[in-house]
């Protein structure tokens, strides 16, 4: 048997995901920026856990990612209002096809529909400061390690960073 050694390569490179900011979980990044995420693959005997602070992505950057969306999923960041509830899917759809009145496109929007980013929408960019990697092992033998580094704010959209520290853990 081969003990599986863990490499880890993060360098500039950040988990950045696009939402609604009214959403429930912009709201909840707006009170509380540590975030956490979590990657488990069962089959695989696989996980990756990766912690630190969550902040906006620059407008540019938000602009660009959403002007490469399918014409429909630009219309979709229009017409739901994320996390909140809805009488019925009739509602919604009803509420889809009002928004798209208001922008001057058809519903479904045609390919070469222009529709801007609505100034509700955007990404959010997870600096890391701790990254922990597991791997199954037999008689629950598990393989863990985390690596730390520390975060100073240096603009409102980015850190700069430390050294990774590793350190192997026990199951």
């Amino acid at each position: 048997a081969t003990t599986e050694i863990y490499t880890l390569s993060l360098h500039d490179a950040l988990p950045i995901f696009y939402t609604n900011y009214q959403s429930r979980k912009a709201r909840e990044i707006a009170a509380n920026s540590r975030v956490g995420a979590l990657f488990h693959w069962d089959g695989l005997g696989r996980q990756v856990r990766i912690e630190g602070v969550a902040v906006r992505s620059p407008a540019e950057e938000s602009d660009a990612y959403f002007a490469s969306r399918p014409s429909g999923s630009q219309l979709g960041a229009w017409a739901s209002d994320q996390s909140e509830p809805v009488a019925s899917r009739e509602a919604l759809l009803e509420q889809l096809r009002d928004r798209a009145a208001d922008l001057g496109v058809s519903v479904p929007p045609g390919d070469a529909a222009e529709i801007s980013r609505p100034p509700h929408w955007g990404g959010f960019r997870l600096w890391a400061s701790r990254v922990e990697l597991w791997t199954e092992g037999a008689a629950r033998i598990h393989d863990r390690a985390s690596w730390e580094r520390r975060l100073t704010r240096d603009s409102e959209h980015s850190f700069a960073t430390g050294v990774w520290q590793c350190t192997r853990l026990q199951p």
